[in-house]
């Protein structure tokens, strides 16, 4: 149910336990108390520390206690400075739009909440809660080179085999990427270890293998000015997002891009490949043939950070594909969707309305409601990969070429979203009384892609937000007291 920017008033305990008169009398005592205090900061340009760590450990507060007061006080004026912010955001949004702000787990703004729109790449949101809770923090991908090798000569085939990670590249294809891998598995030091235990030929091919996942490349529907150029084609031996050095075209198939990229390593470091490259499946899931290198991807926490960062749309493709398998013993999209939309609801997030086609949010019958991508944020531990993932305002990622002011830039956090006609932002933004400010803004219909639209509308919002996280903390505004 939704709820009014004010529903918390009604039943907090100083309402039910304090009289108006002492509430009042004790309220205005705190207030000239710490006005000097608040005041001279900001006249002098000073900002409360924003590191929770830094805020005094909570104490258990009697019922009838000028904490308790303090407390409320924090909350209602966070909660006013937001809406007092944002007051001019609110009524310039479309119908076609929602939005919501929560500050102190007071909820400030609740403008169609729950109305499900297209939220382009804040759909990743929801692929990163489900990765993380189907697979763990610490799951990491494995990728293989399996072959019958006989004094340093592998008889027939070379076979590299896929485990679905999604950061395989070489250094020279990192170093042109514009949002750069920063949790990358480098494939040259793959050949290394092939070359270190004794390989120097093979005497048929170096044969990739993506069979991990099925063969669907593409999420139906995507139209053709995304696929391949924004995403795909999808597999789970993908290496360099699938393309080659030796042709500005990407293969159909990944694992085939793979081998052959793979082969040039080889060749770079004296071993010898008779017939080529190419893809297939390992002859009897590698029966018979000995482990010749292998080599692991960072741990999945941090590749959920460089999918949010960087809104890595094969990332995400992929991840949802493992979650599909790891649930269900198959790796399709289908699979991941269905379990990643479990795993969500399962978490107390709210899910009316929301309808994933793929794990990128490119496709255009995707639907996430501000309610839910809050609800994703809010469920996520502060400290763990998905919040400390969004990208920083004005430093990393999506975020680090957008124009902020300078309160704003490198303190908001939040995951980007952007088709045409259709702009999302949602993240946190740190409080001096400790823990974040949650947010979810989403806008569609023509014209909310262009800067001219969601720029001014994200500036609001970022000092809005940077005005109420300046509220000291309930301790601050306590007595202090003295022990002998």
């Amino acid at each position: 149910m939704a709820r009014g920017p004010f529903a918390w008033m009604d039943a907090t305990p100083l309402r039910r336990a304090i009289p108006a008169a002492v509430a009042v009398s004790v309220l205005g005592a705190l207030v000239s108390a710490s006005a000097a205090q608040v005041v001279g900061e900001r006249a002098g340009d000073a900002r409360p520390a924003r590191n929770p760590r830094s805020v005094p450990a909570p104490v258990v507060t009697p019922l009838v206690s000028v904490r308790r007061v303090a407390s409320a006080v924090t909350g209602w004026e966070a909660v006013s400075r937001v809406q007092r912010g944002v007051a001019t955001l609110t009524t310039a949004l479309p119908e076609s739009a929602c939005f919501v702000v929560e500050v102190h787990g007071r909820r400030a703004v609740d403008l169609r909440a729950g109305t499900a729109l297209e939220p382009a790449s804040n759909a990743k949101l929801a692929v990163a809660h489900a990765a993380l809770a189907r697979l763990g923090a610490d799951h990491r991908f494995t990728t293989t080179v399996l072959g019958d090798v006989r004094a340093g000569a592998v008889e027939g085939d070379l076979w590299l085999v896929g485990g679905g990670d999604p950061v395989l590249v070489t250094a020279p294809f990192r170093a042109r990427e514009k949002y750069r891998t920063r949790f990358a598995t480098p494939l040259e030091a793959l050949a290394d270890t092939v070359v270190a235990a004794g390989v120097r030929s093979v005497s048929g091919m170096v044969r990739g293998d993506g069979s991990r996942y099925d063969a669907e490349r593409f999420a139906p529907g995507l139209p053709d000015g995304i696929r391949v150029v924004e995403v795909g084609p999808i597999g789970a031996l993908l290496v360099n997002d699938g393309a080659v050095a030796t042709s500005p075209l990407k293969p159909a198939d990944p694992a085939a891009a793979a081998a052959e990229t793979f082969a040039l390593l080889l060749a770079e470091r004296g071993v010898r490949v008779a017939g080529g490259s190419g893809a297939g499946t390992t002859p009897n899931g590698g029966a018979g043939l000995a482990t010749v290198a292998e080599i692991r991807s960072a741990p999945l926490g941090d590749l959920v950070r460089d999918l949010l960062t960087n809104s890595d749309n094969d990332t995400a493709e992929m991840l949802l594909k493992e979650v599909g398998r790891a649930a269900t013993g198959e790796g399709t999209r289908a699979a991941g969707i269905a379990d990643a939309l479990s795993q969500v609801g399962a978490a107390g997030v709210p899910v009316a309305g929301l309808a994933l086609s793929d794990g990128a949010g490119l496709h255009r019958d995707d639907r996430m409601s501000c309610d839910t991508a809050i609800g994703i944020l809010d469920a996520a531990p502060p400290d763990g990969p998905l919040r400390s993932g969004l990208a920083v305002a004005a430093r990393t990622g999506t975020l680090r070429d957008v124009e902020w002011p300078p309160a704003v830039g490198g303190t908001l956090r939040a995951k980007t979203g952007t088709l045409v006609g259709v702009k999302s932002l949602s993240g946190v933004y740190p409080t001096a009384a400790g823990g974040d400010a949650t947010f979810s803004l989403m806008l569609n219909g023509p014209g909310s892609s262009t800067v001219d639209v969601w720029g001014p509308l994200w500036t609001t919002l970022g000092l809005a937000l940077d005005d109420a996280s300046a509220v000291p903390a309930p301790v601050l505004l306590t007595p202090v007291s003295r022990r002998g």
